[in-house]
């Protein structure tokens, strides 16, 4: 009997052991998927704001879907913890609100607790934004259309510890002002993107600007649009107001060439089995402008030609134009004519003008029924044959 109650006993023990271990394992489980961290001030002297919230949002990428889940703001600090515990097979996205810019912080899913995040106070200066590497490729030519598509790469690097945001509620605001880009003329169909937060692009006729905060790093922009090109060159003013440490121009192998004292051609680059002429220039200090000029761009043919002219507004005007010389050179005939017929009346003799006068009478009278029909038409001949007969000119 006792040694039942001590095997029972045993068994009561192990299992009340077990639950615990399970309920140890379940807790740290549950804590290690909620998301904890710290706010940290990046900019040297200034102190966190305690204006700062921060939201979790759930991604969902099927639906393409962002849900909020949770709100909560860090404690004098900067240590915060969101109370949701997360899923490892989902994403998640932190987004910061109240510092100088909104700003948001992707979660890894390996990585859930003792985030960083770094926030900074701002500056409307650019004096420290530079330009680190600028690709410029050419990956397509419609000769048919001469039109040039470009594809653009620029890293920027931002060396202060400071976000850059534009003032835009400062109104002696200028394109100085803002972060910039020149294009060619009659640029069209512009793309960008980039690693910045969100912000705005204001195209002008030159180019554009963005309105985006550039944080303290590198960040890379990607940039894309057409250029119409006359004849078979491309002129592009290419303004560097940030400089550039490298630039790089890539132009398809036989499909042009560029002519810049900035640039020198180097080794050819293959890029999907495509080779592309390789022209490279470095230490661009702020402010200058290349005046780079593509050359021996690709030309329509004699079928693209015609096709281009009929679709063109060129072909309606020659088309009007054509037709209305024929409709004047018609006209003119006719009064030409004209006036040698009434030329050639007035040279008609003093008899053959009173025989005619004397037809035109008896027309009358055989219309108005006064002369009989036989009579009419012995008359009107005799008189035909006194014109025939008689001087035809003086």
């Amino acid at each position: 009997m006792i040694i039942k109650i001590v095997l029972v006993s045993s068994f009561c023990v192990s299992l009340l052991a077990a639950l615990l271990h399970v309920n140890t394992e379940t807790a740290t489980g549950s804590e290690h998927n909620r998301v904890n961290g710290t706010v940290v001030m990046g900019t040297k002297g200034e102190s966190l704001p305690d204006t700062i919230t921060l939201k979790l949002f759930e991604i969902d990428q099927t639906a393409n879907t962002i849900t909020e889940i949770e709100s909560t703001t860090p404690d004098y600090l900067g240590n915060f913890k969101f109370r949701s515990s997360l899923s490892n097979l989902k994403n998640y996205r932190i987004v910061v609100i109240g510092s100088s810019y909104i700003d948001y912080f992707d979660l890894k899913s390996e990585n859930h607790t003792s985030v960083e995040i770094i926030i900074y106070s701002k500056t409307t200066s650019l004096e420290n934004i530079s330009v680190k590497d600028y690709l410029i490729m050419i990956p397509s030519l419609n000769a048919k259309n001469r039109i040039a598509g470009f594809l653009s790469v620029v890293e920027i690097e931002n060396s202060s510890d400071r976000v850059w945001i534009p003032d835009i509620t400062n109104p002696s605001l200028t394109g100085l002002d803002l972060f910039r880009f020149n294009l060619p003329k009659r640029y069209k169909s512009l793309s960008v993107e980039s690693q910045l937060p969100e912000g705005n692009i204001l195209e002008i006729e030159t180019g554009f600007a963005m309105t985006n905060p550039i944080p303290p790093g590198s960040h890379s922009i990607l940039i894309g649009y057409q250029a119409e090109y006359k004849e078979d060159n491309l002129k592009f003013p290419l303004r560097l107001p940030f400089g550039a440490n490298e630039i790089k121009i890539l132009i398809p192998k036989d499909k042009g060439i560029i002519k810049n004292k900035y640039f020198q051609q180097t080794e050819n680059v293959i890029i999907n089995q495509n080779t592309f002429l390789s022209f490279e220039g470095s230490k661009i200090e702020k402010g200058t402008q290349l005046d780079v000029e593509f050359k021996e761009l690709p030309q329509p043919n004699a079928q693209e030609n015609l096709i281009n002219l009929i679709q063109s507004r060129t072909y309606s005007v020659i088309l009007v134009g054509f037709l209305s010389t024929i409709i004047l050179i018609v006209i003119s005939y006719f009064f030409w004519k004209h006036l040698i017929d009434t030329q050639g009346q007035e040279n008609f003799t003093s008899r053959q003008k009173l025989l005619i006068h004397q037809i035109a009478l008896l027309d009358r009278n055989y219309e108005m029924n006064e002369i009989p029909a036989e009579k009419y038409h012995k008359e009107r001949t005799i008189l035909m044959e006194k014109i025939v007969s008689s001087d035809s000119f003086e």
